[in-house]
């Protein structure tokens, strides 16, 4: 009997990109609102493949701000 490899795609975030948590695809931003109290952005997105409406929260960093 033969055997098959399986490959699954994996949830990943590839350049910086969320992907999708049910289909793996990459999802766009529809709406943004700063928290600048707190650092933190809340996106809303929605997946370009299955359509899927999903909101982030995104923390601000500051690169080559620690030494």
């Amino acid at each position: 009997m033969a055997r098959r490899r399986i490959t699954r795609k994996k949830n990943k975030q590839q350049g910086g990109g969320i992907r999708c948590p049910k289909c793996g695809s990459s999802t766009k931003v529809r709406r943004t609102e700063p928290q600048p109290e707190i650092s933190v952005q809340l996106r809303s997105r929605i997946c370009d493949k299955c359509g899927l409406s999903l909101e982030t929260e995104e923390k601000i960093v500051a690169v080559g701000s620690e030494k």
